[in-house]
């Protein structure tokens, strides 16, 4: 087993765990090897990460992966940002799929903000904005409502809002 971020003292990072383990870094738990089927585990600690994907109005993926590099801070783009372009050929189109792992330095709007002014110096722009998963409402509050409205982010992305809509164990039920 690895550690990463706060878990780890080092405070090493998930993509910098992934490439050094087993290989310049042992694992913190666990066996000296990975298991031959199963692999590893690797177990942090983090403040909330945003996924996002930004789909452009293109099929080059050459374009895309220029976006990514540009808006990456690993790049020298935004901080917080870890970002890569991709091309998803059964859609025909391309995205930047971006984690935002630091939304104090670097939120939704002002990172998809980037992305579509990076798009249109490509001669090309955004076709839809995806959040992968949820969102903390704090964060969805930071986005401004033009921004929210261009994007189709709704209420009901707020990590809060869901809980707020969870089952509830029914009377008869025994674990209830």
């Amino acid at each position: 087993m690895f550690l990463y971020d706060n878990a780890d003292p080092s405070g090493r990072d998930l993509p910098r765990t992934r490439r050094e383990a087993f290989t310049t870094r042992p694992p913190d738990f666990g066996p000296a090897a990975a298991h031959p089927t199963l692999g590893a585990t690797a177990v942090g600690a983090r403040r909330p990460l945003v996924a996002i994907n930004v789909w452009l109005e293109t099929d080059d993926v050459a374009i895309a992966r220029r976006i990514a590099g540009a808006v990456r801070e690993r790049d020298g783009g935004l901080p917080g940002v870890r970002a890569l372009g991709l091309a998803l050929e059964s859609r025909g189109r391309v995205q930047v799929s971006m984690n935002l792992v630091d939304l104090g330095r670097t939120g939704i709007e002002p990172a998809v903000v980037e992305v579509r002014d990076q798009a249109r110096r490509e001669s090309t722009d955004v076709m839809s904005v995806e959040l992968v998963g949820l969102v903390p409402r704090r964060e969805l509050e930071r986005c401004s409502a033009p921004f929210r409205e261009w994007a189709r982010i709704e209420d009901d992305a707020a990590v809060e809002a869901r809980i707020g809509r969870a089952p509830r164990a029914l009377p008869d039920d025994p674990s209830a």
